[in-house]
């Protein structure tokens, strides 16, 4: 099936304004009002889809897979310069293009592309199939938009979506990542925060690839949990605080 080239999105979020959002697998926007900040980088997000009850039928591979949503030209940039690799098969799937690449160690990476997004998986097992590959992509529809890619899943085995994260960099200021707050409330302390107008702010440590540690704020509004890591290990923290500080609010709104 050829890619129709236009999308399904609520027409409740068909908004006309600048204030930026994103449309997660599983139909939750997310959205940022940050005024004086640039906030046109691209949005990144991955999640899982799991069989709620498995048969005896289903593989255990695609039992709980996890996939990864990025704008279309990503891939090609991942094949080239981390994978090393080539696009060995090129296959019309689910009104897109499906891409396989692979390395001459047998380790690959996989991608459904649409008009505007790819949603891709990394394959670290030598000696995959594309029959393997095709397994992956079982059960699912996708409908591409400007916002984001909507996942359909199986109804029968029941399968659902979860463990969404989106993540967004605001340049000169932080690495934003964006989870439900509903299913974030493991990171949070349970002591409040600092109070700012679009929530509440926490200051956290977290190991740092050099052996020591990095500082991390955490900020949780009424409906999305936030970490904010450096872009710049050598920055200031008052580039994070003054983002936060201006912040007017940072969204969660599930389907």
């Amino acid at each position: 099936m050829e890619d129709s080239g236009v999308g399904i999105v609520d027409q409740r979020f068909q908004h006309t304004d600048a204030l930026p959002r994103f449309q997660t697998a599983s139909g939750a926007i997310v959205a940022i009002n940050a005024p004086g900040y640039d906030l046109s980088q691209p949005w990144f997000h991955s999640f899982h889809v799991k069989v709620e009850a498995p048969y005896g039928a289903s593989a255990p591979s695609v039992r709980n897979r996890a996939f990864q949503v990025a704008p279309v030209g990503t891939v090609d940039t991942f094949v080239e310069y981390d994978l090393r690799g080539k696009i060995v098969e090129e296959l019309s799937a689910l009104g897109g293009r499906l891409l396989i690449a692979r390395n001459h160690e047998g380790r690959g990476i996989a991608a459904w592309r649409g008009r505007w997004h790819e949603v891709y998986i990394w394959l670290n097992e030598p000696g995959f199939t594309a029959r393997e590959v095709l397994d992956q992509y079982d059960r699912l529809a996708f409908a591409d938009s400007p916002l984001g890619v909507r996942v359909r899943t199986s109804q029968s085995p029941k399968e659902t979506i979860y463990r969404e994260e989106v993540g967004k960099s605001v340049p000169n200021v932080a690495h934003l990542t964006i989870v439900d707050g509903g299913q974030a409330l493991e990171l949070l302390p349970k002591w409040s925060g600092a109070k700012v107008r679009s929530g509440e702010v926490w200051q956290k440590q977290a190991p740092a690839s050099d052996g020591g540690l990095r500082k991390l704020f955490v900020h949780a509004s009424s409906s999305a949990v936030t970490v904010l890591d450096d872009i710049d290990p050598s920055d200031p923290d008052s580039k994070r605080l003054g983002f936060l500080d201006g912040l007017v609010s940072l969204t969660w709104t599930r389907s």
